[in-house]
């Protein structure tokens, strides 16, 4: 069965282009999966809730990833023409346009501003696209992990030890100013 809920969050978010020969563009797959950690992992209201999207996530190479959504994107993508008919109103029997409610398109929204914030900076211009994706995705999950309030130096410290390839590449007053930036939205 066809997750629509699924299909329209990542077309709300990201836009229809990450569905644009997904299966083959890993740079798509990392960003699709990431943004989809953040939208319902994250510390912040509002988010997605995990009853909307039930998926098992795991920390793999590339940091948070659920297989189970990889499968439903790439079962997706099958139905492309479908899904791409019911999106623009030419499906008469079920459009899917409208099928968020206010929280899940609150959160959307809070994603673009927070996203829009973290791009206009100049704290990440060493990472790839797809580097800052991961990096937001294993900061959101280092600070699901911790219980205590010294957050900042604990992050820092699981991230080098998770990911030192993407640590190297920032140093730690943008990697601060990340942070913060992440609290003030509430990812952390």
């Amino acid at each position: 069965m066809l997750d629509r809920k699924l299909y329209r969050i990542i077309i709300n978010t990201l836009g229809l282009k990450f569905f644009d020969y997904y299966p083959d563009d890993f740079s798509k797959r990392i960003i699709v999966q990431k943004t989809l950690y953040l939208l319902t992992h994250g510390k912040t209201n509002p988010k997605i809730s995990k009853k909307t999207l039930p998926y098992k996530w795991n920390f793999y190479l590339h940091g948070p990833y659920s297989s189970e959504i990889a499968h439903m994107i790439f079962y997706m993508n099958d139905y492309s023409t479908l899904l791409a008919d019911e999106t623009n109103g030419t499906d008469k029997t079920q459009n899917i346009l409208n099928i968020l409610d206010p929280i899940e398109n609150e959160a959307i929204n809070h994603f673009k501003a927070f996203y829009e914030k973290i791009s206009d900076s100049n704290y990440h211009h060493q990472l790839s696209h797809e580097e800052l994706y991961e990096m937001l995705a294993t900061i959101t999950y280092i600070a699901n992990q911790l219980e205590d309030n010294k957050y900042k130096s604990k992050i820092e410290q699981k991230f080098a030890l998770f990911k030192p390839e993407l640590r190297e590449k920032i140093n730690s007053k943008d990697f601060d100013a990340i942070l913060s930036t992440m609290c003030s939205f509430g990812y952390i």
